[in-house]
Parts: structure tokens; C-alpha cells; sequence
């Protein structure tokens, strides 16, 4: 299977957990997102963005690093917890 079309399953995931964020779905959500990072392929390929920062996945903020780029995205719980 190639990383896109993983890419898009696990997304797909995501959309159905977030559709109902309870905190089971954000737990299992947080599993699910360990076992995507091992897959080789970037957060954006999923096309879950929202759901993601839904479940407590990503967020969005300026990267003190680059600010001259604006908002970003930050993916993972490390980076959500950031805030």
C-alpha cells in the first residue's frame, strides 16, 4: 500500500473519531496517532487537519522560529501541549 493511500485510511479514521470527540475517541485517537508516526508519511497527507485539532492533535500558531510565515500547523500531542 503505498504512503498516500495509508495516509488517507488513517485520516479517515480521525474524521470518525473527531465526528464525536468524547474522551474515549481522544485517547484512542492519541494510540491510533502513535502507531500513524511509524507509517513514513507526514500529517498533511491524512487531509484531517480539523479533525485532528479536534482530537487534540494539531493545532494552529505562529512558529516563533519563522514568524514571517504566519500561522502553521503543528502536529502531534507534544506540540499541542505546548500551548
Amino acid at each position: 500500500m503505498s504512503d498516500r493511500s495509508c495516509a488517507e485510511i488513517f485520516g479517515r479514521v480521525f474524521n470518525i473519531l473527531a465526528e464525536k470527540p468524547t474522551e474515549d475517541h481522544k485517547q484512542v485517537a492519541r494510540k491510533v496517532w502513535a502507531e500513524c508516526e511509524a507509517c513514513g508519511f507526514t500529517p498533511d497527507q491524512m487531509y484531517a487537519d480539523d479533525a485532528l485539532a479536534t482530537l487534540g492533535l494539531a493545532r494552529v500558531g505562529e512558529d516563533p522560529r519563522h514568524p514571517e510565515h504566519g500561522d502553521v500547523w503543528f502536529y502531534g500531542p507534544e506540540q499541542v501541549d505546548l500551548v
